[in-house]
């Protein structure tokens, strides 16, 4: 089990942050990790700095960041430059230049129909992220045998509203569950 699957295990729900005030809502004790959605690469360097002093870790979501070259110089600069942990994305490349500098990756997948899946797992052998999010999260459990043998952790995202969406989708063999609703941070699995 590698490192951020453990974290996950003991915390699944990931806060999606699109803006500096959502730090403050982040209830600390159950989270080990953030998404960021929507921001700047002149904001990046306060959200590490913060994940840092509170021993988290930051994924960037480089197809809806803003200002960020999506190559590899782009990368590059958020790894060595702002120190992040993480990407978030739907491109292979992104996974691959995101690899050579040691940044843990998830592969964000669109399910909208049974092609979407076909298309999802052909993604996932060439590009071998660490993790895989599947959008809509609440499809998953309509969708778990199409996705049982990808042998990669899977995330939720997209659509979950409620603790019950929550709790049914860890019982489908979701990792984690990521969310912009900040009343859901508090969940905790214990």
């Amino acid at each position: 089990m590698s490192y951020i699957e453990h974290l996950l295990q003991k915390h699944p729900l990931i806060p999606a942050v699109k803006n500096l005030a959502d730090l403050t809502r982040i209830p600390l004790d159950n989270v080990d990790l953030i998404f960021l959605l929507n921001v700047g690469i002149s904001e990046v360097n306060s959200f590490v700095q913060w994940a840092q002093e509170n021993d988290k870790l930051v994924f960037v979501h480089l197809d809806l960041a803003h200002g960020i070259g999506r190559d590899r110089e782009g990368i590059k600069y958020l790894a060595d430059v702002l120190g992040i942990d993480g990407i978030i994305t739907t491109k292979n490349h992104l996974i691959k230049y995101a690899k050579e500098f040691a940044l843990i990756t998830i592969q964000r997948l669109f399910i909208v129909d049974s092609a979407a899946i076909d298309t999802g797992k052909a993604m996932i052998k060439e590009s071998q992220p660490d993790l895989v999010e599947i959008l809509p999260g609440i499809v998953i459990p309509q969708i778990k045998a199409a996705l049982r043998h990808l042998g990669i952790p899977i995330i939720a995202g997209g659509l979950v509203t409620s603790i019950e969406d929550i709790q049914i989708l860890l019982k489908n063999n979701v990792l984690a569950i990521s969310t912009s609703d900040a009343e859901l941070w508090k969940y905790t699995s214990k």
